[in-house]
Order: C-alpha cells, then sequence, then structure tokens
C-alpha cells in the first residue's frame, strides 16, 4: 500500500495545511468484515490548525457512502458517512487535561512524526459506524420467511412436526 498519506501531524497544523482526497473503501481493510461491498470511496479533507488554547489541532471531515451488511437479513443496506472530528494534538511528555469538558466531536491524540493519514480515516470511519447494521424493523427480508414477513414461526415448530411423523 504505498502511496499512502503521511503527514507530520504537528507542522501539518502549524502550518494550517489542508489535505484533500477519496480513499477506495477496498483500502480500508478494518472495514471488510462489515462491508457487501468493497467498492466506492470515501472523500476526506484534513486540514490543520493552531486551536484558541495555542495548540496544534487536525480537523477530520468524511463523506461517503459504505454498503453494509445487515445483520438481521444479511443483505446489503447502504450507510451515509458524513462525519467531522477534532484532534487536538498531545505532545510528549505534555501533562493530561481533562477532556470532561470538551465537546464529543473533539479527541486528544498524541502527535506523531508520521500519521498515516489513511489509517486515521479508517478508524474514524469504524468509530462512525453502528456496532450492529440492521434496516429498519419490518423493511429487511428476515432468513427463512416468506418475504411477506408474516410467518415467523419457530425453526423448531418444523422439527416437531417431523418427529411427530409415524415411522414405517
Amino acid at each position: 500500500m504505498s502511496g499512502r498519506p503521511v503527514v507530520n501531524s504537528v507542522d501539518f497544523a502549524r502550518l494550517t495545511a489542508t489535505l484533500k482526497g477519496e480513499v477506495p473503501v477496498a483500502e480500508l481493510t478494518r472495514l471488510h468484515d462489515m462491508l457487501a461491498q468493497r467498492s466506492g470511496s470515501l472523500s476526506y479533507v484534513l486540514s490543520g490548525s493552531i486551536g484558541a488554547d495555542g495548540r496544534p489541532h487536525l480537523l477530520l471531515k468524511l463523506s461517503g457512502r459504505l454498503s453494509l451488511t445487515c445483520h438481521r437479513c444479511l443483505e446489503a443496506l447502504e450507510q451515509r458517512l458524513d462525519s467531522q472530528r477534532e484532534f487536538v494534538l498531545v505532545m510528549p511528555g505534555e501533562p493530561e487535561t481533562d477532556v470532561a469538558d470538551e465537546a464529543e466531536t473533539v479527541e486528544h491524540v498524541p502527535a506523531d512524526r508520521q500519521l498515516d493519514v489513511v489509517g486515521l480515516i479508517e478508524e474514524e470511519t469504524l468509530l462512525q459506524l453502528p456496532i450492529s447494521a440492521m434496516h429498519a424493523e419490518g423493511s429487511c427480508r428476515l432468513a427463512g420467511s416468506t418475504g411477506s414477513g408474516g410467518d415467523r414461526s419457530s425453526p423448531f415448530v418444523a422439527l416437531a412436526a417431523l418427529k411427530s411423523k409415524p415411522r414405517n
């Protein structure tokens, strides 16, 4: 996977640099088990800045669509991804700060001289996805149902019927 963008996070923030691009979903290998299809890409914008607190910050904006596997019917489920996360860079040896007052969209991360941008995108994408992806109630076909959504009898009913048949 050569050619992956790598930045010095502190220098990137101090220079107020911006990096834009697209990452093919197929490159996000940690997502593969959750996906119905590996096609498409995610768009990203990574921007650096110095915050009001005087510390280096990164802002990551992600957008795109993923084809997840529904855990109820095992069919494809389209998931829209549109997120924004701010990262406050923590320098080595810097004392920990109280993050209880921070917004949910702010995260403290260690400063990194070789920050793998695709790795950051992959991590943020994983955090944005539902734990158990499912279609809305009643809108997916359950495995083993007739498709009308009305037949939800237990598979043990069929087993009981087989057991009650007289043997020859």
